[in-house]
């Protein structure tokens, strides 16, 4: 009785742990990794008992569960649940492209919040030979979430007076956080913005 109340207790622990996964990610994958280790320990000690003592038939579900669940929690631990989506463009400076300069998209407003920072991260880019660029959200992968951006763009080269320092060769107003000259919007859509032209 005791054996059957034990393995019931699991088998509802791995619902619950699959529930969880989906609404709060970090939670659900210790619970999932806790009733694996469980499982695991309880089949070793299973292997020194008789045959007819072993796994009944609620508790080898509980394991085949705990199974599917760990390998379900493993896939949502290691991609973020961040909805992101294509941002493209390009940045000329001066009609040329703007070649290895460096585009972050911060956050529109005030100091944020954690959990704002959460749902919508700093993205950034760097841009090509031909003046397109795509941001990326690190950790969760290329794109951006939704919202309002304030647009910092830098292009750092070699000061021609001293091979050691790096100057910006654009205007600093691009890189000003406190007043930004651009502002974009990422939609729920494929992103291709309009040009960056700066002068």
């Amino acid at each position: 009785m005791r054996r059957f109340a034990y393995e019931g207790l699991l088998a509802a622990l791995a619902t619950l742990s699959f529930l969880t996964l989906w609404v709060v990610p970090r939670l659900g994958c210790r619970l999932i990794l806790a009733i694996g280790v469980l499982c695991l320990a309880d089949a070793a000690d299973a292997k020194t008992m008789r045959v007819d003592d072993r796994w009944s038939g609620s508790g080898r579900n509980a394991v085949l569960l705990t199974a599917l669940l760990i390998a379900l929690g493993c896939a949502g631990c290691s991609k973020s649940g961040l909805k992101l989506y294509p941002v493209s463009g390009e940045v000329f400076y001066k009609n040329e492209p703007a070649a290895g300069a460096q585009i972050v998209f911060q956050p529109h407003g005030e100091a944020m919040t954690d959990e704002a920072k959460a749902k919508q991260p700093m993205a950034y880019g760097t841009v090509e030979a031909d003046g397109s660029f795509a941001v990326r959200s690190d950790p969760h992968g290329a794109g951006a979430a939704p919202g309002q951006y304030d647009v910092l763009i830098t292009w750092y080269a070699v000061d021609p007076r001293d091979s050691e320092k790096r100057i910006n060769k654009l205007p600093a107003k691009y890189a000003d956080q406190t007043k930004p000259a651009l502002v974009v919007t990422v939609k729920e859509e494929k992103n291709e913005l309009q040009p960056f032209r700066l002068n």
